[in-house]
């Protein structure tokens, strides 16, 4: 207690701490912000210190490449397709219908069930209970569950993810 009195004794009534705000670059001399006065908590009567001018960048000296063959355009269109194709597919049934149906567990509740899962179930059941909301889980045999009734919701998901093979046109559209 001596000490917190001491120190109190030091400091005059009239000076108060300025307080810090951490929105200003002046704080951060790393970014390259000059310091600036007339600013709130910056030191008014220093002199300005030296900047530091950013380096111009070396011009390119290679010639550009022809239209619609640059290698960037080449490499950014596979990313996309590669992002685009999913990392699964859901084949059909034998009769070419969607591989999808509605199981009743114990006490009443229902799952809906995806078979035929070839890829990464994983990715499949992490896009299905984003989209819908639910838990689900991913069963030995590769077959995934979604809890609840949500059948429709499922099939109109595979159908958009274009990651349905071997199921009719007519049963796609339904």
């Amino acid at each position: 207690m001596v000490w917190a009195n001491a120190a109190a004794a030091k400091k005059p009534a009239h000076v108060r701490p300025q307080p810090f705000n951490l929105l200003e670059i002046a704080h951060f001399p790393v970014l390259g912000a000059p310091p600036t006065s007339g600013r709130a908590g910056s030191d008014a009567g220093a002199p300005a210190a030296p900047t530091k001018q950013p380096e111009a960048p070396a011009k390119r000296t290679e010639a550009p490449a022809p239209a619609g063959t640059a290698p960037d355009i080449v490499r950014a269109n596979e990313t996309l397709l590669s992002a685009q194709a999913p990392a699964f597919y859901v084949t059909g049934s034998k009769k070419g219908g969607f591989p999808v149906t509605i199981e009743k567990r114990a006490c009443g509740k229902k799952v809906t069930v995806v078979r035929n899962v070839v890829g990464d179930a994983a990715a499949l059941l992490s896009g299905l209970k984003k989209k819908m909301g639910c838990g689900g889980v991913v069963n030995a045999d590769g077959s995934v569950e979604v809890q609840g009734e949500r059948q429709p919701a499922v099939e109109r998901y595979l159908t958009e993810r274009r990651c349905l093979k071997s199921v009719s046109a007519a049963k796609k559209v339904a």
